[in-house]
C-alpha cells in the first residue's frame, strides 16, 4: 500500500473513481457505489446497513472489519483483494470476476458465486452457511480449514480446485466437482451423496 489520503463518506457515490484512500471506522450504510472504481484502497472497520456495490471494480485493495448484514457485487471485478476479519449476512457476487482474491478468518452466511469466474482465489479459515457456486468457473481455488452447512456445484467447471480444506454438510451437483481434488474423508462422507445421484444401491 502506498501512503493513503483520509477517504471521507462525501467521496461515495456511483461511479466514484477513488484511489490511495483509507477509509476507517466509515459507515457505508447511505452509499451508492455502483460502478465505482477502488485502486490501491484501505477499507477498515466498515459498517453498513446493505453495501451496494454492484458492478464495481476493486483492484489491489484491501478490505478488514467489514461488518454489514448484506453486500451486493453482482457483476463486480475484483484484482489483488484481500478481504479479512469481516462478518457479512449475505453477499452476492454473481457474475462476477474474482482474479488473485485472498479470503481470510470470515464469516459468510451466504455466499452467492452463481456464473462467476474466480482465478487464483484462496478462501482460508471462513465459515458459511451456505456457499453457491452453481455455473461458476473455478481454476487455482483453494480452500484451508473452512466450513459450510451447504455447497452446491450444480453446472460448476473446476480446473486445479482444492477441496480439501473445505468440510460441508451438504452437497448439491456432485456432477459439479469434476476436476476438483478431494480427500479420503471427503468421499467417505459423500457416499449417501453420490449413490442418490448415480441412483445405486450400496449393499452390505
Amino acid at each position: 500500500m502506498p501512503d493513503l489520503y483520509e477517504g471521507t463518506v462525501g467521496l461515495l457515490r456511483p461511479h466514484a473513481d477513488l484511489s490511495e484512500l483509507h477509509f476507517a471506522g466509515v459507515d457505508f450504510t447511505d452509499a451508492e457505489l455502483s460502478g465505482a472504481s477502488l485502486s490501491e484502497c484501505l477499507l477498515e472497520g466498515i459498517t453498513a446497513a446493505e453495501l451496494r456495490m454492484l458492478n464495481a471494480r476493486i483492484v489491489e485493495s484491501r478490505i478488514e472489519g467489514l461488518n454489514t448484514p448484506s453486500a451486493a457485487l453482482t457483476g463486480a471485478v475484483l484484482r489483488e483483494v484481500e478481504l479479512k476479519n469481516s462478518r457479512i449476512g449475505a453477499i452476492d457476487l454473481a457474475d462476477a470476476d474474482l482474479r488473485t482474491v485472498a479470503v481470510e478468518h470470515c464469516k459468510l452466511d451466504w455466499v452467492n458465486l452463481r456464473s462467476v469466474v474466480l482465478t487464483d482465489v484462496l478462501f482460508r479459515d471462513c465459515t458459511f452457511g451456505e456457499l453457491d457456486l452453481t455455473g461458476a468457473e473455478g481454476t487455482r481455488m483453494a480452500f484451508e480449514n473452512c466450513r459450510a452447512e451447504t455447497v452446491t456445484v450444480r453446472g460448476a467447471r473446476l480446473k486445479d480446485a482444492d477441496l480439501r480444506g473445505l468440510d460441508f454438510a451438504r452437497l448439491d451437483g456432485p456432477e459439479g466437482l469434476r476436476g476438483a481434488a478431494l480427500d479420503e474423508r471427503q468421499l467417505m462422507a459423500m457416499t449417501e451423496t453420490f449413490a442418490q445421484y448415480f441412483e445405486v444401491r450400496v449393499m452390505g
